[in-house]
């Protein structure tokens, strides 16, 4: 973690992969979230936690020009914004993402089934 928290910005990257169509849930990616830097973000999913946050750049995944794009604009934005962003990510991950947060999910999420199942 302290790579992560000496580091200006993150990049996460994810070769494109159908089975991402359902969306990710990386350890990786919340890890980046969790210390408040902006993350560039390579990757094509059915979801985009750093778009929904924004918390950083999205960009394709294993795009060069892309990239050198998005380490530009991070680059020439300024300190109060980028550090937004890093805030961003950490309070989406403090709102969605807490083991108490996922617990409660799930458990809604059973009860829905079971109240469709008719089980009591």
């Amino acid at each position: 973690m302290k790579v992560y928290q000496n580091s200006d910005v993150l990049y996460f990257n994810l070769r494109e992969s159908p089975v991402f169509k359902y969306g990710i849930s990386s350890n990786k990616l919340f890890e980046y979230m969790a210390v408040a830097k902006p993350i560039i973000f390579a990757c094509r999913a059915g979801n985009d936690p750093i778009e929904e946050a924004g918390a950083g750049i999205s960009i394709p995944p294993d795009n060069v020009d892309e990239l050198i794009r998005a380490c530009i604009t991070l680059y020439n934005e300024s300190a109060v914004n980028r550090k937004k962003m890093g805030y961003n990510g950490r309070n989406y991950i403090l709102k969605y993402y807490t083991i108490e947060n996922l617990g409660f999910r799930l458990e809604r999420m059973l009860v829905n089934v079971l109240k469709k199942r008719n089980v009591q």
